[in-house]
């Protein structure tokens, strides 16, 4: 197997684990969410949990709720503690959830990153901010090219 198809394969297995948990999170808290997710990547063999660490274990669940303005799922960047999930927040019907796996192949080191962003509600302010997140990622991926340098614009 090929460099990419042993990070493809193994982003399968976590987009699998991340869909069980996202199934199964309404009424859960991130911590409860978090737990579920590392189980599963526990039982990935030859991988191991997180390269991205910390959050530990390189696992990101945050739930935004509108009570808070979802200032839970403002960030700069998810290494400092308050950010690692936590059991004060709840998945509920106007949650916006972040998660953020980012296991690796022990063997090789390649890694395999997998995140997603899910909304449940009807603010369509929301979703209308989810869908073009997403394009900007699919427009960012089209134009990246293998070796191309990174430059900030700030």
């Amino acid at each position: 197997m090929n460099a990419i198809q042993s990070c493809l394969e193994l982003r399968k297995q976590a987009s699998s684990i991340v869909a069980d948990a996202l199934s199964r999170a309404e009424g859960k808290s991130e911590s409860r969410a978090a737990k579920g997710i590392i189980s599963g990547l526990d039982k990935i063999k030859s991988a191991s949990k997180g390269w991205y660490d910390p959050p530990p274990n390189g696992v990101v669940v945050l739930f935004g709720n509108p009570g808070e303005k979802y200032e839970r799922t403002r960030f700069d960047s998810l290494r400092p503690e308050k950010y690692w999930p936590s059991p004060k927040y709840n998945f509920e019907k106007e949650t916006v959830g972040l998660f953020h796996v980012s296991p690796f192949w022990q063997r090789t080191g390649i890694i395999a990153d997998f995140g997603a962003a899910i909304y449940t509600g009807s603010d369509k302010k929301i979703h209308n901010h989810i869908v073009n997140g997403l394009g900007m990622v699919e427009d960012l991926a089209e134009c990246s090219k293998v070796g191309m340098s990174f430059e900030s614009r700030r």
